[in-house]
């Protein structure tokens, strides 16, 4: 059946190595910068609320693996026992972004020169 128009929270305890940084939905208010996140509006059967969205930085020293849990409660809801989901996700390593050095800057600006005289 429909929520009974009571408070919907979903709450998200960030895992260690993520640092929330923002969190936002279509018709949500969320307390920033991690929530909770509630809304007393009627939810249809079968529909779902807006999307919430949690932005995170991740610490340089964050595991390989991090598991996120996000949880829902209120609503009228009568069988709380499955208002859990998890995401299990792959914290790949930066990649640095080369600089140039100060030769190879020299070296860009006459090879750009000897491009721009060729075609005069």
């Amino acid at each position: 059946g429909p929520t009974n128009g009571t408070t919907v929270t979903v709450t998200d305890v960030v895992p260690a190595g993520l640092t929330a940084t923002a969190i936002s939905g279509t018709g949500w208010t969320c307390t920033q910068p991690s929530g909770p996140c509630t809304r007393t509006d009627v939810l249809a059967p079968g529909a779902s609320y807006p999307v919430l969205t949690l932005t995170v930085t991740v610490a340089a020293n964050a595991p390989v693996s991090i598991a996120n849990t996000a949880t829902v409660a209120g609503g009228g809801d009568v069988t709380p026992g499955n208002n859990s989901s998890t995401d299990p996700t792959s914290v790949l390593p930066s990649t640095p972004i080369p600089t140039l050095s100060m030769w190879m800057l020299m070296l860009m600006a006459m090879l750009l020169m000897l491009i721009a005289v060729r075609r005069t």
